[in-house]
């Protein structure tokens, strides 16, 4: 008998508003917790595809380096290089520049600044027939 009592206790707790109450809040924390790991994980996958992405452009642009160093460690590779950065040539080799008609030559004048004095000596020293 009093273990029916006990039981019937239990029952009647379990059907109570209160229990329901106190269960809907768990549920609701629970809730809370799986949508804000939720979130943290569409984070993550945005940080890795972007990782991800950062990683093959890095690894192209390895590939490419170490092409141009492997170039650079031959003869032939050195060679163009300081021509193509220095615009050089071989001996007995000539460079040739092409112009377009848009581009125009500039002249490079050069001015020599001279003081008072220099002035006065070189107005002195010219010859008759200058």
């Amino acid at each position: 008998m009093r273990i029916a009592k006990q039981h019937n206790r239990f029952q009647v707790f379990f059907k109570s508003k209160v229990f329901i109450l106190l269960l809907l809040v768990v549920l609701v924390f629970c809730a809370r917790g799986a949508w804000r790991m939720y979130g943290k994980m569409l984070d993550s996958q945005k940080n890795y595809n972007r990782a991800s992405a950062e990683l093959s452009v890095l690894q192209e642009r390895k590939n490419k380096v170490s092409a141009e160093l492997s170039h650079l460690n031959t003869e032939s590779g050195i060679d163009s290089a300081i021509r193509e950065r220095f615009s050089m040539a071989k001996s007995g080799e000539k460079v040739i520049v092409i112009l377009d008609k848009n581009d125009s030559i500039v002249k490079a004048t050069t001015s020599v600044q001279r003081n008072w004095w220099q002035k006065v000596v070189d107005f002195f020293s010219k010859k008759e027939g200058e």
